[in-house]
């Protein structure tokens, strides 16, 4: 038996053998363990990648379906076909919408066989994860929320934002938050971005409470939870800088260290990256 291979079975065998004592993890501590394991991926260190990404799975109470996504295609790359198969499972069932979505990495190219196998289980996963009504009326808000902003009546386009607010607001305290588990990644995304348009939620005040359960649920991502708190920032009657987290200021140049070392700070408190 290959050497790595062997440790890797060891080192699973032992991860299953203390699940239950596994401490769970914050999810600024997932996403600093996850950021580690890409830069293992990046230097073909598979094996300890793999490793180290199963001890950090059952310790969340929900992985992004995009980093079980990223794992299947780290695996096919390098002929892993059955554990590529194991992890597109898990995306699939945690929101992954096959083929579908933004970025590149929307299929895997390489070990058709095992792959087609879990494909032809999608559907059934869907039917059997998601909310699919709640899915739907989300989807048909975005339809308006699009159309609104396809034309340059600014009126209407906020009396679309207000319903849609109001309605949306309704729908999540009836199912819960849109998340990828519940409606899939490509309606979530759908949500956040009417999230994202009713500015008139002044500094949050709605959505605040809601968007940080939805982040500690592993619901929304660091990038997107930041960039929603730091536009009421920006398009606020204040318009106050500089930001919390993510988008850049106009001013951020003439920061001095103490400063930029504060928004770092904030940025590592939910899981991102220094600037």
């Amino acid at each position: 038996m290959n050497s790595n291979i062997f440790y890797y079975v060891i080192a699973v065998l032992l991860l299953n053998s203390c699940k239950s004592e596994q401490p769970s993890l914050s999810y600024p501590e997932y996403y600093r363990g996850y950021n580690e394991i890409k830069v293992l991926l990046n230097n073909d260190q598979i094996d300890e990648a793999i490793v180290q990404f199963d001890s950090l799975t059952i310790r969340v109470p929900h992985v992004p379906s995009s980093n079980y996504f990223r794992m299947a295609i780290a695996c096919a790359e390098r002929g892993k076909c059955d554990l590529a198969a194991k992890y597109l499972e898990h995306s699939l069932i945690n929101g992954k919408e096959y083929g579908k979505g933004m970025g590149r990495n929307k299929t895997i190219d390489l070990c058709s066989l095992e792959v087609n196998q879990i494909l032809k289980k999608e559907i059934s996963i869907h039917n059997e994860y998601f909310n699919l009504d709640y899915k739907t009326k989300i989807d048909s808000m975005f339809v308006n929320d699009q159309n609104a902003r396809s034309g340059s009546n600014m009126d209407e386009m906020q009396f679309v934002d207000s319903i849609n607010m109001q309605y949306l607001l309704t729908l999540i305290e009836k199912y819960g938050y849109p998340g990828e588990k519940l409606i899939g990644h490509v309606s979530a995304f759908n949500a956040f971005i009417l999230i994202l348009h009713m500015d008139r939620d002044k500094n949050n005040q709605l959505f605040k409470s809601i968007l940080d359960e939805a982040y500690n649920n592993g619901q929304i991502w660091p990038r997107g939870y930041a960039w929603i708190i730091d536009r009421r920032r920006s398009w606020g009657d204040e318009n106050l800088e500089p930001y919390y987290y993510h988008m850049p200021s106009k001013n951020y140049a003439q920061f001095n260290k103490t400063q930029i070392d504060e928004i770092n700070r904030r940025r590592d408190s939910i899981g991102l990256d220094k600037k």
